[in-house]
């Protein structure tokens, strides 16, 4: 049904990516943890988006990267909608900070995705439906919009794939997601491919925590434009 494909070479990558790459060396980004993953693994460290956002000049250059991404895509496919995640666990609060900035500057609408909520239509807030016939407009959902799920960081990518079948219960279809780190040796490929998900990735995460200059150029690669597995559907 998908074909997955495999492309190991390292693309050019751009002054604003070599810029961010020496973001994960910056206090708080990177936090040693003894902590457990929601697969149910556990790792010594895990990747905090928010205290980049918070500084204004990150912040400009880390949602240049997401556009550039998202550019990409636009320039073979079309977007119908942008999906940001509403995490409810405690943990970072993630790309939906960026939502609006990456909305105006695509001109896409956005949406919010909040996975904690029990019934199917409350998950998302549908901006579709009109006043009187509200429960028609339910029932329509997303009317077989075209998603994106925009979202910081994946380890395993189950996160992202829940929300993916939360759009599909909505009447939507999500075909792309862009993530600003991955860890390679944890996340979920197959799964990826079995959903036609085409996953595109600003930087790639190995198993070792980076603490150097060193640690950088071994277990941090970057993707200006392509992500070592991209995946196509058939």
């Amino acid at each position: 049904m998908g074909i997955i494909k495999f492309s190991f070479q390292k693309e050019k990558v751009s002054e604003k990516f070599m810029i961010a790459r020496k973001f994960f060396l910056e206090p708080g980004v990177l936090k040693a943890s003894c902590h457990g993953f929601r697969i149910g693994s556990r790792d010594d460290y895990y990747f905090d988006i928010d205290n980049l956002l918070n500084d204004p000049i990150k912040c400009s250059i880390i949602l240049s990267i997401y556009l550039q991404k998202i550019n990409g895509i636009l320039k073979k496919d079309r977007i119908d909608l942008i999906a940001f995640i509403d995490k409810a666990s405690g943990g970072s609060v993630g790309a939906i900070r960026l939502a609006s900035s990456i909305s105006i500057n695509t001109g896409i609408p956005n949406i919010i995705v909040r996975p904690g909520k029990e019934i199917n239509f409350e998950k998302i807030k549908i901006p579709f439906s009109k006043r009187p016939n509200a429960i028609d407009g339910i029932k329509k959902g997303l009317q077989k919009r075209k998603v994106l799920v925009v979202t910081d960081h994946c380890t395993s990518g189950i996160e992202v794939l829940n929300v993916a079948e939360d759009i599909s219960e909505n009447n939507g279809n999500v075909a792309y997601a862009i993530t600003y780190t991955l860890r390679e040796d944890k996340f979920h490929f197959s799964d990826f491919k079995e959903k036609g998900i085409e996953v595109d990735v600003a930087y790639v995460l190995k198993e070792k925590q980076l603490k150097s200059e060193a640690d950088l150029d071994n277990n941090l690669d970057m993707y200006e434009e392509k992500f070592v597995s991209n995946y196509k559907c058939a």
